[in-house]
C-alpha cells in the first residue's frame, strides 16, 4: 500500500493511500522518521544526505524508498504543509496536482515545478 500524500489534521495526521485514509495520533515528524527507519535510515539522515548531495537548502524532498519520494508543499513547519509522493502524481495542472487516488491538491505552481525538477534528479 503506497502513500499518496500526508497532511496534518487536528487529531494528528492523515495518511492517504490509494483506496484508504488513516488518521494517526502522531506528529508528522514521528511518522516520517518511522517510515525512514523501516527503510534502514532516519528522517534526519536522509534529509542531511539529500541536502548535501544535491545542494538543497530548503523544501528538501524526502527519499524514503524506490516508490516513495515525498515533496513538502511549503515549509515543513507550516501546519498547511502537505507531503506529496512524487511517484503518485498523475497530472500537474496550473496550480493543482491530480494524484493517483483522484484527490486534487492546490500548490504554488512555480515553487512546485522546482520541487518536481529536484525529484527527477533524485529519482533518476
Amino acid at each position: 500500500m503506497e502513500i499518496v500524500f500526508i497532511k496534518r489534521v487536528y487529531e494528528g495526521i492523515k495518511v492517504y493511500y490509494d483506496q484508504k485514509v488513516n488518521v494517526l495520533d502522531v506528529s508528522i515528524y514521528k511518522f516520517l522518521n518511522d517510515i525512514c527507519i523501516d527503510n534502514l535510515s532516519t528522517y534526519k539522515g536522509r534529509i542531511d544526505a539529500i541536502k548535501r548531495k544535491y545542494n538543497i537548502k530548503s523544501l528538501v524532498p524526502l527519499y524514503v524508498s524506490e516508490d516513495c519520494l515525498l515533496i513538502p508543499t511549503t515549509s515543513i513547519r507550516n501546519y498547511e504543509c502537505i507531503w506529496i509522493n512524487y511517484f503518485q502524481i498523475q497530472k500537474i495542472k496550473t496550480s493543482e496536482i491530480l494524484m493517483n487516488n483522484n484527490c486534487i491538491i492546490k500548490v504554488r505552481k512555480n515553487l512546485f515545478l522546482k520541487q518536481i525538477k529536484r525529484c527527477e534528479e533524485i529519482a533518476f
